[in-house]
């Protein structure tokens, strides 16, 4: 027994075997891809809710835009606005049009045409629709601002190449393409 226990003892003081490294070193391995794997979608996802943030942001600065345009809205009509007497004052058939924003540039996330704009991060391009021809005293409808992800989709041109009412629905939507769609409500001050 004591022959037992000496023979354990020395093989214990030896250290571990190649096999008990090998397989401590895999444990590590698989542990650190792992990380390095959840910290890339992090960085992903974090770039997919910046680039929604930038378009919210956009979309709100056209609203108030619209806003403060019809200030200059009277009863005699949209004519002295600069945004709103674009907006078609009957129904022409097959639904009321997008109205593109800026003339369908590429606007950065504070509205800037891109043109002004010395380095890109983001490009949008920007539209709005209104539900009924303007006739009253309030104008409701939706602005879409909308997004190229990758460098293949059909929208790195131009804005003009994607029509917004296509991407009424994101499964419907042009590959690479992403979008937000804020309601608007504007009411003719009295």
């Amino acid at each position: 027994m004591a022959k037992e226990q000496r023979r354990l003892g020395r093989r214990g003081a030896q250290g571990f075997t190649i096999i008990e490294v090998m397989v401590a070193l895999l444990v590590l391995v698989v542990g650190l891809v792992g990380v390095i794997a959840m910290q890339i979608v992090a960085i992903q996802g974090n770039a997919v809710a910046r680039e929604a943030s930038e378009a919210i942001i956009l979309a709100e600065h056209i609203h108030t835009t619209l806003q403060q345009d019809a200030l200059a809205w009277t009863d005699s009509g949209t004519g002295a606005t600069e945004y709103l007497k674009n907006l078609p004052t009957s129904a022409p058939t097959g639904g009321l049009p997008w109205i593109p924003w800026e003339g369908g540039s590429w606007l950065s996330p504070l509205g800037v045409p891109k043109s002004a704009v010395a380095i890109p991060r983001q490009r949008f391009c920007a539209a709005y629709q209104v539900m009924e021809p303007v006739s009253g005293s309030l104008i409701t409808g939706f602005i879409r601002v909308y997004w190229s992800v990758d460098r293949s989709s059909a929208l790195r041109e131009n804005c003009g190449q994607v029509e917004p009412g296509d991407l009424d629905e994101a499964a419907t939507a042009p590959p690479g393409i992403r979008f937000v769609t804020l309601p608007l409500s504007i009411k003719r001050q009295q």
